[in-house]
């Protein structure tokens, strides 16, 4: 169970970065994950948003 979750995580950790990468070279009209937050945080609901996740994200990853 722990390799499948290893695997798992980084395969995710991948996904971000070659997104990541995608967006600086600005292949296929993709933004860099800055400027998305960015956008996110300039609206309240955006903020309210990032805060959520945050919450929902420690919840999962941290407090265990």
């Amino acid at each position: 169970m722990r390799l499948a979750n290893l695997a798992i995580w980084s395969a995710l950790v991948g996904c971000a970065a070659g997104l990541e990468i995608a967006g600086r070279l600005g292949v296929a009209g993709l933004s860099p994950a800055g400027r998305l937050l960015a956008s996110l945080r300039n609206r309240t609901a955006g903020r309210a948003a990032l805060v959520v996740f945050w919450m929902w994200f420690g919840w999962h990853v941290f407090a265990r």
